[in-house]
């Protein structure tokens, strides 16, 4: 429901759909406030999401490692902007929030750019600078293109285009 609406639900019509007593909510909840903050942690889904791209950053080729957290990313980064605009609109919740997140994404993509060097030997730009750029793409290929009604390219020619260089 949370997804779905936002935080613009009810906890009757949350109640209704659980099946259980409105009570029943604020036996776990104190308020809507903290329901609305659990159910955006939930929907964030950093819980499956970091695991998942710590399994990327295990293959041993670079473009193999951003291809698939590319495709974990892909798949979530819409839903997650969704959910942060929508609580950060309806509830006021800080910007530190996403900060948080944010920090925990690039955090969790480091690992993918562990020992890039480039063809000459040289280290191109730190891990740092590059799970950001990474991530830049990634973001700007989903929501910037949805927005300007571009259509995103696939996420093996993202990647190969960061790996790659335009000029190749």
């Amino acid at each position: 429901m949370f997804v779905e609406r936002g935080p613009g639900f009810t906890t009757a019509d949350l109640a209704s759909a659980a099946g259980v007593s409105e009570g029943t909510i604020f036996r776990y909840f104190p308020d809507k406030v903290s329901l609305v903050a659990a159910a955006r942690e939930g929907a964030l889904g950093l819980d499956t999401l970091l695991p998942a791209l710590a399994e990327a950053a295990e293959s041993d080729d670079l473009e193999g490692r951003l291809i698939a957290a590319g495709h974990v990313l892909t798949d979530r980064i819409a839903q997650m902007a969704r959910i942060m605009e929508q609580t950060n609109e309806a509830h006021g919740h800080s910007h530190q929030h996403d900060s948080d997140l944010i920090a925990a994404l690039l955090a969790a993509l480091l690992p993918l750019f562990a020992g890039v060097e480039s063809s000459a030997g040289e280290v191109a730009a730190s891990p740092e600078q590059l799970a950001n750029v990474f991530l830049g793409m990634l973001v700007s290929n989903t929501l910037f293109c949805e927005k300007t009604g571009t259509p995103p390219l696939a996420v093996d020619r993202l990647v190969h285009l960061l790996v790659n260089g335009i000029d190749r």
